[in-house]
């Protein structure tokens, strides 16, 4: 039935879903995704069993990365990142498309927490990206499931207590962008 309400959608009807919040269910990202879907595969399965089995490879492939990053050992990440390849759990995050929303956005987190440990370069450029693209996957996971709020929030509150690096790279964006010291340091203290 959601295939079905997507391919009577035209794409005035996606723009009214950003600002139209009757909808209990309320993820115009997923029906946004999920009409250029429809115009690629129309109702086809195959197209979008492949769509998911992609993000599924995607996610695991990050979870590699955060693994291995953490235990510094690479055997450590492959292991777990196969493991949670073929979790059964996972299976019906592959098979069932209505589903799709939340495989969207654990993939979205995985790349979020990825950023996330990019903030402990050194380089300047690299955390100033980091940031943004930290900000950018969390709150594009939130577009396509409200249960990944739990884990945006771990991720920001953990980094303002476990390090002041957040702060203190929100500090000189906002210290750009407004071009005045007291201004953004009053933004951050009300933050």
């Amino acid at each position: 039935t959601l295939l079905r309400e997507i391919a009577s959608s035209t794409p005035d009807d996606l723009l009214k879903s950003f600002i139209a919040f009757q909808d209990p269910n309320y993820q115009p990202l997923t029906n946004t995704i999920l009409y250029f879907l429809y115009m690629l595969f129309s109702f086809q399965p195959e197209g979008y069993h492949l769509f998911a089995i992609t993000l599924h490879f995607l996610s695991v492939l990050g979870l590699y990365h955060i693994v291995s990053k953490i235990t510094n050992d690479k055997l450590v990440g492959f292991l777990s990142a196969v493991l949670f390849a073929v979790l059964p759990i996972n299976s019906g995050l592959i098979f069932w498309f209505s589903n799709i929303s939340i495989l969207l956005s654990s993939c979205f987190l995985i790349y979020a927490a990825l950023a996330y440990m990019l903030l402990k370069k050194k380089h300047a450029l690299v955390q100033y990206g980091s940031v943004i693209l930290l900000l950018v996957l969390s709150f594009l996971s939130l577009g396509f499931s409200t249960a990944s709020l739990i884990i945006n929030a771990w991720i920001y509150v953990s980094s303002a207590i476990l390090s002041s690096s957040l702060v203190y790279l929100l500090y000189f964006l906002l210290r750009h962008v407004i071009k005045n010291v007291k201004v953004a340091s009053i933004i951050l203290l009300i933050m």
